[in-house]
């Protein structure tokens, strides 16, 4: 048999496998003319679709007539292997401070809802994300609200599936500084940040064009160990408990920016429309007032950490 006959019956098999996931029994079903139109498949290719998920055991629908076809079954087991989504993969940063740590907690714990496995991947830089995400490494990435909305300007293939308007993603950025240059900066000061964290950068750019700085690229998890070492005398980072009793680093806030810290403090996930039904799966196992009362009960310290 042509092996393009697999190649475009197994994709519809896995598409309408992620639309069913999210489905019940008593839904209709998705009408053959709809899915014709929408993956520009032929009806055959459809229709071969659904006989495999239905002698699978995934479902047995029932035809009503002008009510249009019914599900009367459903077993979610038996449609996840043709889902391919085993498992469910994402990336946030590293969740070393409190509010991602607890935000990571949430996901995690509504995900265990789910029925397939799901795993986090801890990543540095939102730009590495949304470039893992391109390639589909990753079902979905958090970021922030500020890089999320410029991401998916850039690439038409993102989608925001989510903005998590009661969740946090992180403290505010502060201005740090070594007190050994004073509380203050002046030009040809050297301010490090890392180019893949696309808040940060843009955040240094702004203040390095301020006060006539000098840019020097760090990995963002070593911006403050350069700082401590002085090989740079400011970076832009992160607000954390233990800054404030630093007695080596000032902090200072950044005055006058054109971006704004709700934005930065939001968070979102993303997802790539060419990772079929992603969206949708996730908004049936993600609800938002879940992950913002887990997150708050683990900055309570009412739940403990969680994150896999």
């Amino acid at each position: 048999m042509d092996p393009a006959f697999y190649k475009k019956t197994g994709l519809m098999t896995t598409i309408l496998s992620r639309d069913l996931l999210v489905r019940d029994v008593g839904d209709q079903i998705p009408t053959i003319a709809s899915c014709v139109d929408t993956y520009k498949v032929s009806r055959g290719t459809v229709q071969d679709a659904f006989s495999i998920l239905e002698k699978e055991g995934g479902l047995v629908v029932g035809r009503h007539g002008k009510n249009g076809s019914i599900i009367e079954q459903l077993d979610k087991s038996r449609l996840i292997p043709f889902a391919n989504l085993d498992p469910l993969c994402a990336s946030m940063p590293v969740p070393l401070s409190e509010p991602l740590g607890s935000l990571a907690t949430a996901v995690c714990r509504c995900m265990s809802e789910a029925p397939v496995p799901f795993t986090f991947a801890f990543i540095e830089g939102a730009t590495n994300r949304v470039e893992a995400l391109l390639r589909m490494t990753y079902d979905f990435i958090v970021v922030s609200a500020m890089s999320a909305k410029t991401f998916a300007k850039q690439y038409p293939e993102l989608e925001i599936a989510m903005t998590l308007h009661d969740c946090i993603y992180c403290n505010e950025y502060v201005l740090c500084i070594n007190k050994s240059n004073g509380a203050s900066l002046q030009p040809g000061m050297v301010i490090g940040c890392d180019a893949k964290s696309s808040d940060q950068f843009r955040l240094t750019q702004q203040v390095a064009q301020k006060y006539n700085l000098t840019i020097k690229q760090i990995p963002y998890m070593a911006c403050v160990g350069a700082l401590l070492e002085h090989q740079i005398d400011a970076t832009v980072y992160r607000k954390d408990f233990w800054l404030a009793d630093s007695p080596t680093v000032s902090t200072l806030p950044i005055e006058d920016s054109e971006y704004s810290q709700a934005d930065m403090n939001t968070p979102v996930i993303l997802t790539n429309r060419n990772n079929h039904g992603i969206a949708k799966i996730l908004r049936s196992y993600l609800q938002e007032k879940e992950l913002h009362q887990i997150q708050q009960l683990v900055l309570d310290r009412k739940m403990h950490f969680q994150f896999f």
